[in-house]
């Protein structure tokens, strides 16, 4: 059992969600920060966190997805269940539930079910007054910086880019992060006084979130805005613009 958490704060949790929590004994975690898991741990559940492998400089995030989903397919297997609880939608900006599935699938008598969540998306259509439906690109920071040719956005679309303030490479524990190197690939596309809205969440405890308008160009200028909760919002060209060569 794979259940999302929701963009935070308790409140958000799906009834789904909270069913599935409520009946677990154990729900592995990301990080024991999460409000969610303090709720749990309160309630006397069994919180397992992962959080002390991403400050490991030894371990690529790769390297703790894989222990993620060993440590799952372990508990299902000996306990027969397990639920592992990932933040907004497990199937939003989430590798792991794809290993899971994919090494259930080799065990061949393991079920894998996802109760989706509430992912950080549906908070920002209102915020940022953008309606998918109008045409909408949705990016990884680090799909961009990795593979330009094909992830850079064309303009001509609603352009939404998260997970800014993460570190470039595959490790967690890295020491610089991607807003740089981000914004030199957007320039290959965007005009540097190209209109861009930063919006960050403040996280654990109270979720507040800022929005920030600025331009592409000067997006380095506001790194001390920027945090691993951080996401990034560009308008449309408009009609008449010319793509920047």
């Amino acid at each position: 059992m794979i259940a999302g958490l929701g963009p935070g704060p308790v409140d958000l949790l799906t009834v789904e969600a909270r069913k599935v929590l409520d009946e677990a004994q154990r729900v592995f975690f990301r990080y024991g920060t999460h409000p969610v898991a303090k709720m749990l741990i309160l309630a006397g559940k069994d919180v397992v966190s992962f959080e002390r492998l991403y400050a490991d400089p030894a371990f690529t995030y790769g390297d703790v997805y894989k222990l993620i989903v060993k440590a799952v397919i372990k508990e299902a297997k000996l306990e027969g269940r397990a639920v592992l609880a990932l933040p907004g939608n497990p199937y939003v900006f989430e590798k792991t539930p794809r290993w899971i599935e994919e090494a259930a699938s080799d065990e061949g008598d393991i079920e894998v079910k996802i109760v989706a969540g509430m992912s950080f998306l549906e908070l920002l259509y209102p915020l940022l007054g953008v309606d998918p439906e109008e045409g909408l690109v949705i990016l990884n920071a680090a799909r961009v910086i990795e593979e330009p040719d094909r992830c850079i956005p064309s303009g001509g679309l609603h352009c939404i880019i998260g997970q800014l303030g993460l570190p470039v490479g595959p490790k967690p524990t890295g020491e610089q992060i991607n807003l740089e190197p981000l914004v030199e690939a957007l320039l290959h596309t965007y005009p540097h006084d190209h209109c861009a809205v930063l919006v960050r969440c403040r996280g654990y405890p109270d979720y507040v979130t800022d929005k920030l308008d600025t331009t592409v160009g000067s997006l380095t200028d506001n790194s001390r805005n920027v945090n691993n909760l951080t996401t990034l919002y560009l308008p449309p060209f408009p009609v008449d613009a010319q793509r920047v060569e």
